[in-house]
């Protein structure tokens, strides 16, 4: 290995390189590595164990997977789908690591006769957004969540039951991203099942992968790992691209092969692939937060967190408080917060706010 490069890579035990690949993303993931690590301490034969053991051989040299294999008992010269063993690891691991990943979508169908509806809450790891042709010939990641969360209609042959007029009506069904994950992993659904040909193929159309996405209710992702798919279904390669947190180069992460790629990826806005497949996007923190916003859930959040709230100001206008390291502003019609990374902890643990930051974030209102 190059020695300018601090990476090591997973050796391939035949047709493993789907695995490799998103146990180096979620190596990377700093925090999902130390949860598994807190988590080892506590368990002696759960997965969470071997997941630590090859974390730590990973920091030191080029290392097997053999363990991992033999956990989810995969038959290592069988290529599989890098998305669903994603789902699969993601479902093993403890509840502290895997809350990274979970995000929250509320389903409420809307019964077009009588207005009544139903909400139900879904948990997901990952969105998966189908891929399809662009008005404009450039089909983008956010093209696909737009998709993804946009209203289905149910009509003619299509009407689903209503209860409460007990008989199948005209039906809406609406999605909202009621939780924001951490971080939020998009799969893009490049194998479908043709009816045509009775059998699975691949969807090599180019996508538009931005850097930056927002989100409904103003939230900011930046993306930091994609793991792309080359070839076919039965003679593919996974391979992971990786930008380490603090850094600013990327890394390929190809096997047992660590590359060094440098910063130019990130200087531009999107990458144009036929080949990307997951996406990995890391929460970043927001300013305030426009009318519509989940401020309840926020303030919610934070009366439920142990550590003592400490008001700042509290005015008809507005209300400030600290709280973990943030400041938090709550207005009539929306709720911002901010790392307050200059405020210092006083007297039994009162929190002052330097004078130019606190004149600086009141001088938004």
């Amino acid at each position: 290995m190059n020695q300018d490069i601090k990476y090591y890579g997973l050796r391939n035990q035949g047709a493993t390189c789907y695995l490799n690949s998103i146990l180096q993303v979620l190596f990377m993931t700093r925090k999902f590595r130390e949860a598994v690590e807190s988590c080892s301490k506590h368990h002696e034969n759960d997965f969470n164990v071997r997941l630590h053991a090859l974390f730590e051989s990973l920091k030191e040299k080029t290392s097997e997977t053999t363990e991992v294999t033999k956990t989810l008992r995969i038959k290592v010269y069988e290529q599989q789908d890098a998305g669903h063993y994603l789902e699969k690891i993601l479902s093993l691991v403890s509840d502290e690591a895997s809350q990274i990943f979970r995000g929250e979508l509320i389903h409420r169908t809307v019964c077009g006769e009588c207005a009544s509806h139903t909400e139900d809450d879904v948990p997901f790891f990952f969105l998966s957004l189908p891929l399809m042709d662009s008005k404009n010939g450039n089909f983008s990641v956010e093209d696909g969540i737009q998709e993804f969360l946009k209203d289905a209609e149910f009509y003619g042959e299509d009407q689903l039951y209503c209860d409460h007029c007990e008989d199948n009506r005209d039906t809406t069904v609406k999605y909202k991203l009621e939780r924001h994950p951490e971080i939020l992993i998009l799969l893009l659904k490049r194998f479908e099942y043709n009816y045509n040909h009775m059998s699975y193929s691949k969807d090599s159309r180019p996508v538009d992968v931005c850097y930056t996405i927002n989100l409904p209710e103003n939230q900011t992702y930046e993306m930091y790992a994609m793991v792309d798919h080359f070839g076919t279904l039965r003679g593919g390669h996974y391979t992971a691209t990786i930008k380490p947190e603090e850094e600013e180069s990327w890394y390929e992460f190809n096997d047992s092969t660590v590359t060094l790629l440098g910063n130019q990826m990130f200087q531009r806005k999107f990458e144009k692939s036929r080949s990307a497949h997951l996406l990995f996007y890391r929460k970043q923190s927001i300013g305030l937060q426009d009318e519509g916003q989940n401020g309840e859930e926020e303030q919610r959040d934070l009366a439920a967190n142990p550590n003592p709230i400490v008001e700042l100001d509290r005015r008809p206008e507005r209300t400030c408080w600290y709280q973990d390291n943030y400041v938090v502003i709550s207005l009539p019609s929306s709720t911002g917060f901010c790392e307050a990374s200059t405020c210092t902890l006083i007297c039994n643990g009162v929190a002052n706010v330097v004078t130019q930051v606190k004149n600086w974030l009141f001088s938004w209102f």
